[in-house]
């Protein structure tokens, strides 16, 4: 007769205690899965490094050569500027979401015990009172 309250006591303890701890070590690893998918830390320590290379030494290169040289490495860098920016963008997006949808699951986790018992008995006078036809197609 004592069992279910004892264990119900118990998962209570461990829902609010270890659980909601290890939820909310779940939403700080999946921030830091989500940054080192996007390498968005690296990404942004190197965002102008391809900015300030030296172009090639000139003085080997012929006049029309030296303007399609000087054409593609300033083409080769915008390339790269644009794509560092897009990748950080959609980092940025994605870890903002994920961080979002953890957050609404951790607050709903912290409602479980309340919403489980309230939807089972939601439940069963609503089999109760609906009556047969309410349940077949």
């Amino acid at each position: 007769m004592f069992l279910p309250i004892v264990l119900g006591s118990r998962y209570l303890l461990w829902h609010y205690s270890e659980g909601a701890r290890d939820r909310f070590l779940a939403v700080r690893e999946s921030s830091r899965a989500t940054l080192s998918f996007f390498s968005i830390p690296l990404l942004l320590t190197t965002f102008f490094d391809p900015l300030l290379r030296e172009p090639p030494p000139k003085e080997t290169q012929a006049a029309l050569s030296g303007v399609v040289g000087d054409a593609s490495f300033l083409f080769l860098r915008i390339i790269g500027v644009a794509l560092r920016s897009a990748t950080i963008s959609i980092g940025i997006c994605t870890l903002f979401f994920v961080v979002m949808l953890e957050l609404l699951f951790s607050v709903v986790w912290l409602f479980i015990p309340i919403l489980l018992p309230l939807l089972f008995v939601l439940a069963i006078l609503l089999l109760l009172y609906a009556g047969p036809a309410a349940i077949s197609p």
